[in-house]
């Protein structure tokens, strides 16, 4: 590029410039072209022994868009990707940020690392999850994130509604009860505590006091997904403003209904769905909350 005149062309190949070529001021001043190795040659021997001889690269984005190059790259797309789907699934103006947004999400590493940047560009604020504390510094250290906390005991006081599980919680409180847990997060500051106990039903605190809920009877396939799925139904219940017992009772029942297929989330099923299983089992479910 330093060298080239306005009467040539860049040929780049697959991430590699194949030359400088003669053309004229008119013609595009680079081309960019990629080609994939077929399987009989993608062997980690063949990869290897092409890279050194300078005519393949490992592919992903890198080698077809230079725009793509690592996080610093990548946060443009993500920042847009953000602000379009605010924008449309919380239905707000084409032309706004994202100013009052709560966006949460994981990964620090590598690219996933733009979403921290473009979070900050789109402005909403970003709570990130990452397991690998080299990742995490780095950010951190770099500004892509303004604060890191490795401490439980410094980052639930942050949070108003945990919803804790007991692989969680046999790491963080072993010892504990279910009542501990949750007096413990209610002690934080938290208006709604759940503890999700898998097959034996969820226990929650809040200011009305502390109430065992039973799981919904379904024969289970695979649980992958139970969390994520009660967490999202929850998430629904308090966006439809319904009492507590209400949204954990919706959320045990995706929860549970999600369970019934292969995969995490297959076995998802609709609204309508969900409140035919809710009203053919509420009787017995109700009948079995209690006060603690």
């Amino acid at each position: 590029l330093s060298i080239m005149r306005e009467d040539q062309t860049l040929v780049m190949y697959s991430g590699h410039p194949m030359g400088l070529f003669p053309s004229s001021k008119d013609a595009p001043m680079a081309i960019v072209t990629n080609g994939l190795v077929v399987p009989n040659y993608s062997s980690q021997t063949d990869y290897e022994r092409m890279s050194a001889l300078g005519v393949s690269q490992y592919g992903q984005m890198t080698a077809g868009s230079y725009m793509y190059i690592g996080p610093q790259g990548i946060v443009h797309g993500t920042t847009i990707t953000i602000l379009n789907a605010a924008r449309r699934y919380l239905s707000l103006p084409k032309d706004s940020d994202l100013g009052g947004v709560l966006f949460v999400t994981s990964g620090l590493g590598g690219m996933s690392g733009a979403q921290a940047k473009a979070a900050v560009i789109a402005g909403a604020v970003c709570i990130i999850a990452e397991i690998d504390p080299v990742a995490a510094k780095k950010r951190f250290s770099q500004g892509w994130v303004t604060e890191l906390h490795e401490d439980l005991d410094e980052f639930l006081p942050l949070v108003d509604m945990p919803i804790v599980s007991e692989p969680m919680v046999r790491r963080w409180m072993p010892d504990a009860t279910p009542q501990q847990v949750v007096d413990r997060l209610h002690g934080y500051g938290a208006k709604i505590a759940v503890y999700t106990l898998g097959e034996r039903g969820t226990i929650v605190r809040w200011r009305e006091g502390t109430f065992t809920y039973p799981a919904f009877p379904v024969e289970a396939v695979d649980t992958t997904g139970a969390g994520d799925a009660f967490h999202g139904a929850f998430i629904y219940g308090l966006l439809q403003h319904w009492s507590v017992s209400d949204i954990i009772r919706y959320a045990s029942a995706v929860a549970a209904l999600n369970c019934r297929q292969l995969g995490g989330r297959s076995g998802l099923p609709n609204l309508s769905a969900t409140e035919d299983f809710i009203a053919a089992h509420r009787e017995n479910w109700d009948a079995q909350i209690t006060k603690v």
